[in-house]
């Protein structure tokens, strides 16, 4: 077995369940019930992290109306906003993990996971969740034991098409980047995929 076929890596969402269409809607029904606001719009969001879905909709701006007061006071406006935000990702993560009986599975994808195990592929995890909702859905499917390591968000500090993630990962494989192959339907995974020259698929 050559290293272009040993070494695989899966983005969760879209793979094994889909997620989006439940993350967007919880994150815009939390966000219109916090904020005085009549609708969120979210642009180009498929793929996207809540803590980018934060940037997407620019919540410093939301967050200083809310608290005007700290308008003059940036380095307290900073410390209060990143204590704010992650208060409201976590409450947004609960809620997304009340909804995991919703999603759909891909049962397919997931029995192909034991062919590729048995034909001895190595195989890894990446999850732009956070990792309180990538580990509730890793459970629920039962699918732990087919991965040698699971990444989620929260393990790198620049999230893909940054090529932060797959750089860890082919540390952690002992191989070249370019030696990995992905199976995302994550745009942003495939973006990175196209710019490391990595081969990406968006089926098994």
């Amino acid at each position: 077995m050559s290293n272009k076929d040993k070494f695989i890596v899966f983005g969760l969402e879209g793979i094994f369940i889909d997620t989006q269409n439940i993350l967007l809607k919880t994150f815009k029904d939390y966000m219109e019930k916090k904020f005085p606001i009549n609708k969120i719009e979210v642009e180009h969001c498929a793929g996207h992290s809540l803590i980018q879905l934060f940037e997407e909709i620019k919540f410093e701006e939301f967050f200083l109306k809310k608290y005007p007061k700290l308008q003059m006071q940036k380095s307290l406006n900073r410390e209060s906003e990143n204590v704010e935000l992650r208060r409201h990702i976590r409450n947004i993560n609960y809620k997304i993990c009340e909804e995991l009986q919703t999603f759909k599975v891909n049962f397919d994808n997931i029995s192909k996971l034991k062919i590729l195990k048995s034909e001895g592929k190595r195989l890894a995890l990446y999850s732009s969740l956070d990792a309180i909702v990538t580990f509730t859905i890793v459970k629920h499917l039962k699918i732990s034991d087919y991965f040698e390591i699971i990444l989620t968000r929260n393990d790198v500090e620049k999230l893909p098409p940054d090529p932060e993630c797959i750089n860890h990962l082919s540390l952690f494989f002992g191989c070249k980047v370019n030696d990995i192959s992905i199976i995302s339907s994550n745009p942003l995974l495939s973006e990175m995929a196209t710019l490391l020259e990595v081969p990406c698929k968006s089926v098994i």
